[in-house]
């Protein structure tokens, strides 16, 4: 059982180095290692420690706010300066 343990660990090394080696090719010195892997392996966003956010504005949501806002500040404006509002607004 032991045997067929230290078989495996073997095989799995064996191929991580093999796989290692493809990517970044024999190294001759430390900093063949470095410029190998520099310029073969491209680190994601996520492994770099950035982060990218995209905003998206909702057009419609906006302008309905917006005029929402511009009505109630008329509406505001027009009962502090005591002018007569529209017909729709006037209680009897």
């Amino acid at each position: 059982m032991k045997t067929n343990l230290t078989w495996r660990t073997v095989v799995i090394v064996v191929t991580i180095l093999v796989c290692a080696f493809g990517i970044i090719g024999i190294p001759k010195s430390g900093a063949d290692i470095k410029q190998n892997f520099s310029k073969n392996i491209r680190l994601g966003l996520d492994l770099k420690g950035g982060t990218h956010l995209v905003m998206q504005v909702q057009v419609q949501d906006a302008v309905k706010a917006e005029a929402e806002q511009t009505a109630e500040r008329l509406k505001d404006t027009s009962k502090r300066r005591t002018l007569p509002g529209p017909a729709w607004t006037s209680t009897k």
